[in-house]
């Protein structure tokens, strides 16, 4: 299974992603003051309610893991694993437009404070 470089990346994606998806992506602040902290799944607002609005940011995140990690045991059929691996990139690539569609579309009249687990 772990016979090639590629292998150890895919697993480091596929661990990395999982973080990423457990993980905060920031925080939104509105003009009274009021911090909402924003994840992948959902949204909690100050009063403890959540908002599951960005959930499909969630599901990206959970193909790309899937994805990866079942892309590790193709290390027979390299050429598949190769397109496999550009279309994780270009998932990737969504997630991060899909991201900033949400913070502007959520984010009208407040800022928003990225964390750590965006990079």
């Amino acid at each position: 299974m772990i016979q090639r470089i590629q292998s150890i990346y895919l697993l480091v994606v596929t661990i990395l992603t999982i973080v990423c998806m457990c993980s905060p992506v920031g925080s939104i602040i509105a003009n009274t003051n009021e911090i909402s902290e924003f994840g992948n799944l959902f949204i909690t607002i100050p009063d403890g309610t959540k908002d599951y609005a960005p959930w499909a940011l969630f599901v990206i995140l959970l193909v790309v893991a899937i994805l990866s990690f079942g892309t590790i045991f193709l290390f027979k059929k390299r050429i598949l694993q190769i397109r496999l691996t550009i279309f994780n990139s270009v998932m990737l690539i969504g997630y991060y437009l899909a991201l900033v569609a949400y913070i502007f579309m959520l984010a009208e009249d407040t800022s928003f404070t990225p964390s750590w687990t965006i990079c």
